[in-house]
């Protein structure tokens, strides 16, 4: 998934960050990256972005979205589940 942003938009989160890093110092840079952080969260899960929106519809109002999100099942692999294995 590639993303693109209008330029006006560009502009107004920088020019945000700089608000919110004169008002306290690292806020802007915080801002900066919970910013990343959601749109990084977007490109990986797509589906799940989408759902939220069906979700948000006034015709889907009450009715429950599912999303299957596909894992390869690299988080487990620190658990008991996988102790037996080694790491080379």
């Amino acid at each position: 998934m590639k993303l693109s942003s209008r330029p006006d938009a560009v502009l107004e989160l920088e020019d945000a960050i700089f608000y919110y890093e004169d008002c306290q110092k690292s806020l802007g840079k915080q801002l900066n990256q919970e910013i990343k952080s959601a749109v990084k969260l977007i490109t990986m899960h797509p589906e799940a972005w989408a759902a939220k929106e069906m979700g948000s519809r006034p015709k889907n109002k009450g009715k429950l979205i599912v999303v299957i999100i596909p894992s390869c099942g690299e988080c487990y692999l620190s658990t008991p589940l996988f102790s037996h294995l080694e790491v080379e």
